[in-house]
């Protein structure tokens, strides 16, 4: 429903057969991310910066680049379809 923000139903949608998963920064949660880790899914969820640091890691903007390639074209399919 409209009340529960999406990725607090992250778990629900895994089926489990996923080799890899690509979600925005509202996804990358220690926990969604162990729950990745613990079924061998590869997680490729965007970093975000933790409150109090003042810029992400280098590698970490470097994969948030890499994985925006793959993320972007997925949203635009879902643009299309709204």
């Amino acid at each position: 429903s409209g009340d529960v923000h999406d990725s607090q139903v992250f778990a629900p949608l895994l089926k489990g057969d996923e080799e890899e998963v690509y979600a925005d920064k509202a996804y990358g949660s220690s926990t969604n991310r162990e729950l990745l880790r613990f079924h061998g899914i590869q997680d490729k969820i965007m970093f975000k910066r933790s409150r109090g640091m003042k810029d992400l890691p280098s590698w970490q903007v470097e994969l948030n680049t890499l994985w925006s390639k793959t993320r972007c074209n997925i949203e635009r399919i879902f643009a299309h379809w709204k």
